[in-house]
């Protein structure tokens, strides 16, 4: 019975450490999910919300000056979506200018620990992202 009540114990830890540090995780990344196919950034270079809508994923910038209708950025991957949500998209500065970047979930290797993601840059003399994806990144 003690060792039952051992692994147990080993368990709920291991699950509680497990929660944290994914929590963590997103928090460092940048993003927040919402669970609605939404996804926002924290930061206010620029505000970003990136949602999906008719089978694509569009960035809109929160800009209280300007009035910027959404971007449509690429064509959702509904087996890597259902696969990896809260994942999918990542907002961060993936190009180190100081303006936050999109990922778009684009593959995954080595049992799921290596995600590669298309990057749309933010460009902050149009206001806008680049519709097309010229690079990749991957994080362990």
């Amino acid at each position: 019975m003690k060792l039952i009540n051992k692994i147990f114990f080993s368990l709920s830890i291991l699950i509680v450490a497990t929660v944290v540090t994914t929590a963590a995780i997103a928090d460092i990344r940048g993003n927040n999910y919402n669970g609605q196919g939404e996804w926002y950034s924290n930061s206010a270079t620029p505000a970003v919300k990136v949602f999906i809508k008719d089978a694509f994923v569009y960035v809109k910038l929160n800009n209280r000056k300007l009035n910027l209708s959404p971007v449509k950025l690429k064509q959702v991957n509904g087996n890597l979506l259902n696969e990896y949500t809260a994942d999918y998209i990542l907002i961060q500065d993936f190009t180190q200018d100081r303006f936050l970047d999109i990922g778009v979930l684009k593959s995954v290797g080595y049992g799921g620990s290596n995600r590669c993601y298309a990057v749309f840059e933010y460009f902050p003399k149009f206001y806008s992202y680049k519709s097309k994806s010229r690079k990749t990144v991957c994080i362990d």
